[in-house]
């Protein structure tokens, strides 16, 4: 039912708890999404960890360079052989510690 649907059948108290009902089954979803997925992350920290430390090691660089002569079955996952793909999920994780940041500063616990 559309916002002028419920105004003219039922009020305007009506709208207002439509919309609030609205607004809160969206956030219900968004926040239950970010739940797993944050706790998915803390569950990953010693992984987050120990690719920044493969790729800081010199490691990955004698790796990569043994992929690009071939040396790896491309049977093998190399996803972390692409060139750029461990930095930007690195980078990425860093940019997502910056907003959950955000997210923490600009919001104040009511309970």
């Amino acid at each position: 039912m559309d916002k002028k649907e419920i105004l003219e059948l039922y009020g305007e108290d009506a709208l207002r708890v439509d919309h609030y009902g609205k607004v809160y089954r969206d956030l219900r979803k968004r926040v239950n999404r970010a739940d797993v997925a944050v706790r998915g992350l803390l569950h990953n920290l010693d992984r987050i960890a120990e690719l920044e430390q493969y790729l800081d090691s010199g490691e990955w660089l004698k790796d990569f360079e043994a992929d690009e002569r071939g040396e790896f079955s491309p049977e093998i996952c190399r996803d972390a052989m692409t060139e750029d793909a461990v930095y930007e999920l690195l980078e990425d994780v860093g940019e997502l510690r910056k907003e959950m940041s955000r997210f923490v500063r600009a919001t104040k616990p009511k309970v």
